[in-house]
């Protein structure tokens, strides 16, 4: 009886086969007639590559998929994908060793760009390397991406004379040994256009032999050689995209007086640094950021991307002046906006929350910042005064100014927030605190006395407070001792239709309005919230539910199509485009 099953069993199976088979016939047939079919080789070559790489180059996430659903598509299809070598020269440590096997016999001699994504998952040894090695002359682009440290030795040791890109990536507690940068992968590095490195151990950085970088990242490492990088970026002045980030530096010490020469990278396009500092080695120690000591040094064009991090040290000897000054001004950037083409009006997010200050500048909401700049450490008082000079040159630049005002255990300054009010730009105003705040009871009320207390304008004319205000966010303890009746107070005076009197000639009405309620805030919704949106001017009442803010995705970036470097670490649970 077994033995009739299991032949029943194989001819059930052998009947789908041969279905399954006509049916791919049949389909693959009739794809043939479409039109798309009928383009150009040359064509369909570039809408193929389109949906397998992104514009860098790179294979986007689930390649082999996408390259498997287009070789169904008909035989002529599958044909031509099995003709371009260049479709299989892209081979990751996380496909099918069979697709390795098969990318390597189709892809000819062409350059070959290899993606190992360790996570530690890797024995102690490397199947997918050691297919690997014996095409090392080819590699063009190496991704090594938290790899056990054996592994990561057998790669760095590889001699790949062609090789332009290389990205590493490991754990600072797990991260390999010392590494002398000319060294890796047998020195030949004459052509190295892309260097990124995270977390790569004890790396010595001087002695790289190279000038024709576009791309240096290195992120997360210890006593960095600062005269090193800065001797890289000499070499190479046509880089484009330059990112420091969390990293320590040996301090500098004392040097006689002398001027050394300004670096200039006329072609950066990109300029990312991010919580650099320097080592504190015995008795010396610098009191000045190790930023402050990059901007004396190279020259940068505006039209460059600028994000800063940093913290400013509270030494007597530092004067955090002279530093703001040698960043390049909010001013530059706002008045270079208005020389792009079709620009209508920046996006300017302001942040105070205490010692901490952000500024972020885009040519629109949704897009990239062009400005980013963050610093903690100061007292409030000289961030606050440089955002405040910056922006009130910038006036004549269209723009959109949305502030944010968070404070701890003080709670709020409404006098920081009403040196604002007669700003026409300002579109969106947010004042939050944290749950352990103690802000006053009266904080949120005279908030709301605030925002319905006519004010002068310069013109002369009497006006509500921040006049084109269309969005008002009050979280947490910002908004405690508000209550539904003050609400409906505020916004019935503020929206009050001008009267007949000579005082009323002469004042304006504010824009609509949208409140925005957050956590801690609006539990007397049910019995108010009808009567407030009765109000001529109010546009809506939101209310976030418990630890939610609805509005923060206001000001966030879409994200890149293409993943950042480096990839997030993980133990392998989690899929990844690299």
């Amino acid at each position: 009886m077994d033995l009739r099953l299991r032949s029943m069993a194989d001819f059930k199976a052998l009947i789908a086969s041969a279905i399954d088979q006509d049916v791919i016939k049949h389909v693959r047939h009739r794809n043939a007639l479409l039109p798309i079919g009928k383009l150009p080789i040359e064509l369909l070559q570039t809408i193929f590559s389109i949906i397998l790489f992104y514009p860098s180059g790179r294979r986007k996430s689930q390649f082999v998929s996408r390259l498997t659903t287009l070789r169904a598509v008909s035989w002529s299809w599958q044909d031509l994908i099995g003709r371009t070598p260049s479709f299989w020269a892209h081979v990751s440590s996380e496909d099918h060793m069979d697709f390795v096997s098969e990318a390597f016999n189709k892809s000819g001699q062409v350059p070959i760009h290899l993606y190992h994504i360790g996570r530690y998952n890797d024995g102690q040894e490397s199947p997918f390397l050691d297919k690997l090695l014996p095409h090392v002359h080819r590699w063009q682009s190496v991704v090594v991406h938290q790899p056990r440290v054996d592994v990561a030795a057998k790669y760095v040791s590889a001699s790949a004379p062609k090789i332009k890109s290389i990205l590493l990536s490991a754990l600072m507690f797990d991260s390999p040994q010392q590494t002398h940068i000319g060294s890796l992968f047998g020195g030949s590095l004459a052509d190295l256009e892309e260097l990124r490195v995270s977390c790569w151990g004890d790396i010595d950085w001087t002695g790289l032999n190279c000038t024709r970088l576009r791309i240096l990242d290195i992120g997360r490492g210890n006593s960095l050689d600062i005269d090193a990088v800065l001797g890289i970026l000499a070499a190479n002045p046509c880089l484009k995209i330059l990112r420091l980030h969390q990293l320590e530096f040996s301090p500098n010490p004392p040097q006689p007086d002398s001027t050394p020469a300004l670096i200039s990278l006329d072609h950066l396009r990109q300029l990312t640094l991010v919580q650099l500092k320097w080592a504190r080695e015995g008795e010396f120690s610098q009191s000045t950021p190790a930023a402050d000591h990059l901007f004396q040094r190279i020259n940068f064009p505006i039209d460059a991307a600028l994000t800063i991090t940093t913290y400013l040290p509270i030494d007597s000897s530092f004067k955090p002046e002279e530093f703001l000054s040698r960043i390049p001004s909010p001013v530059e950037y706002l008045a270079f906006l208005l020389q792009v083409d079709d620009f209508q009006r920046a996006d300017v997010s302001v942040e105070f929350r205490g010692a901490i200050l952000s500024l972020i500048i885009r040519e629109s909401p949704r897009s990239k910042p062009i400005y980013s700049f963050a610093v903690s450490g100061r007292p409030n008082p000289v961030a606050k005064e440089w955002v405040r000079e910056s922006l009130q040159q910038s006036l004549t630049t269209p723009m959109d100014l949305r502030l944010q005002f968070q404070r701890g255990a003080s709670g709020f300054s409404l006098d920081d927030v009403s040196y604002f009010q007669l700003w026409d730009s300002v579109i969106d105003l947010t004042l939050a605190g944290h749950d352990h705040s103690l802000a006053p009871s009266t904080t949120g009320r005279n908030l709301l006395r605030l925002l319905s207390t006519p004010c002068m304008s310069e013109a002369g004319i009497m006006v509500m407070p921040f006049p084109k205000l269309q969005h008002l966010h009050i979280d947490g303890p910002g908004g405690s001792g508000i209550k539904g009746k003050s609400v409906l107070d505020m916004v019935q005076t503020r929206f009050a239709p001008p009267g007949s009197t000579e005082a009323a000639v002469h004042s304006s009405v504010p824009v609509p309005l949208t409140i925005h309620f957050g956590n801690g805030v609006g539990g007397w919704m049910n019995k108010y919230k009808d009567k407030i949106l009765a109000v001529p001017g109010v546009e809506g009442i939101e209310v976030a539910s418990v630890h939610e803010t609805p509005w923060d995705d206001r000001r966030t970036s879409p994200s890149s199509s293409e993943a950042e470097w480096p990839p997030p670490y993980d133990d392998g649970e989690t899929s990844s485009d690299w």
